[in-house]
């Protein structure tokens, strides 16, 4: 029940109160996971879900919120596995079936969409199921088709946030009356844990009807409602970052795409994965995963430790897919791991997508991220703190590897695309492939938020649409630097 009411603190309190007496409790261990990664700590979840699945190794739901953890982390590889398990030991629960395509979603493989249609097969009305149908949809860009599926998920649970969220945002606008008034109604009645979702839906609409005022308003508390339930600690993230400046950890080909959220890495990444000797892993945590592992085994010499880390991320399973010379991966977070990067893999090549910082953050608090992935970015004191961060161990990295780092504006690509897109590739030592100027032709997912931008031919004027919430946010937003922050 308090995890149902999002009260976490005291559904952890309580779990850990019953640990004090028995550590092996599989299902105190199970909750206190779950309130855990609802509040933004997936990766201190996972001693939790191991001791579950350990004691409970039967239990279908343990596995399950085993998976979602992982998921949460980027590690999707090892969720499918967990997601897998829960569904052989139980069948029939289409919870797990589903979890799995979702994960495909999230890592835009277009499986996605067989794995749903087949659990719709047998389940007609899951209305999860016809969410992530229709947001597989919008990925390959069937808006129409998309939004008749989410019409019908409505009807049939009028409750359903994650449908009005969605067609919110891509419904025609001259149709949404209905949609409005039922916003309207669930913000009035509804109390759980999917308000938050309801004001970003309502926001999206007034955005889309250019009523900045009452955008903003819904946008903040939209993000007010989600912050309540997080866990972030500015001091913690200023501590790591400067932790992180010590050089650390040798990787052929791989190109990394480093950057803040919304700083335009998804439309790199489908510009190079266009080309016909690059693939993409998409967003794949495997290396931070390795680096944050790396305390827990005992090295010789650092060259030992450099090679571990090489060896652990291209023997991945997705890596060791790929059959191109090249691959992308767009883990925004590596940025925090340049220093491993240049040291473990001598031959990567690291693209620094960067952007107007008043626009970044504008399109993070305008975002309902899903699981709390950005748990930084509900308050704006703490996106602000975060950014601020971000900009330093950027800088300090540029100093020690400048010859390492290829700096892109984002401002500069969408505006200068036949300039910019062959001096990237020049850059990145690739030959020329005149695919890489027209990547919204090739036919791929894009799950990310950054979906209409690289489903589209190139365009400019995103990078404006803070302006017309810079009266309403105050200070915060219009005082951030812009475009030039990296050469200050």
């Amino acid at each position: 029940a308090l995890l149902e009411t999002g009260a976490f603190d005291d559904a952890i309190d309580g779990c850990k109160t019953r640990l004090a007496q028995n550590i092996n409790d599989p299902s105190a261990n199970h909750f206190a996971a779950i309130a855990l990664r609802e509040r933004g700590q997936p990766q201190q979840a996972l001693d939790f879900h191991a001791r579950a699945v350990a004691n409970a190794p039967n239990k279908a739901d343990h596995l399950y919120e085993l998976g979602r953890s992982f998921d949460a982390l980027k590690l999707r590889t090892e969720a499918i596995k967990a997601f897998s398990a829960a569904e052989t030991l139980n069948p029939s629960d289409p919870r797990f079936a589903l979890a799995t395509a979702f994960c495909l979603y999230n890592a835009d493989d277009p499986q996605a969409l067989l794995k749903v249609e087949h659990i719709l097969s047998q389940h007609p009305e899951n209305t999860g199921a016809l969410n992530l149908k229709a947001s597989v949809l919008l990925a390959l860009n069937e808006s129409e088709a998309a939004i008749e599926v989410l019409l019908r998920s409505w009807r049939l649970d009028p409750e359903n946030s994650g449908a009005l969220y969605i067609l919110a945002k891509h419904m025609p606008l001259d149709a949404c009356q209905e949609i409005e008034t039922a916003l309207s109604a669930e913000l009035t009645q509804n109390e759980g844990c999917g308000k938050s979702r309801l004001y970003f839906a309502r926001a999206e609409l007034s955005h889309r009807k250019q009523h900045y005022a009452d955008a903003y308003a819904y946008f903040e508390k939209g993000n007010a409602a989600v912050a309540a339930n997080l866990i972030y600690d500015p001091a913690a993230a200023q501590t790591a970052s400067a932790e992180l400046r010590e050089p650390s950890a040798n990787c052929p080909n791989p190109i990394f795409i480093v950057g803040l959220p919304r700083s335009g890495a998804t439309l790199v990444d489908s510009i190079l994965s266009a080309h016909s000797q690059v693939s993409s892993l998409g967003e794949i945590g495997e290396l931070a995963n390795t680096i944050r592992r790396l305390g827990s085994h005992q090295f010789s010499s650092q060259r030992e430790a450099l090679l571990h880390v090489q060896q652990s991320y291209l023997g991945a399973p997705s890596i060791k897919a790929v059959e191109t010379p090249h691959v992308v991966d767009k883990y925004l977070g590596n940025y925090f791991h340049i220093g491993h990067i240049v040291h473990a893999f001598p031959n990567a090549k690291i693209v620094h997508v960067h952007r107007d910082l008043r626009a970044v953050a504008w399109s993070i608090y305008r975002q309902h991220f899903a699981d709390a992935q950005i748990p930084f970015g509900y308050d704006p004191q703490h996106l602000v703190g975060f950014i601020s961060a971000y900009c330093d161990l950027m800088s300090f990295w540029s100093s020690r590897f400048g010859d390492r780092i290829v700096h892109l504006s984002y401002e500069r690509l969408v505006e200068t695309p036949d300039e910019t897109i062959p001096q990237l590739i020049a850059e990145l030592d690739l030959p020329w492939d005149a695919a890489c100027l027209t990547p919204h032709k090739v036919k791929r997912m894009v799950t990310t938020a950054s979906q209409g931008q690289v489903t589209q031919e190139i365009y400019t004027g995103s990078s404006d649409v803070w302006r017309s919430y810079a009266p309403f946010a105050g200070s915060w937003l219009s005082e951030l630097p812009g475009t030039d922050w990296l050469t200050r």
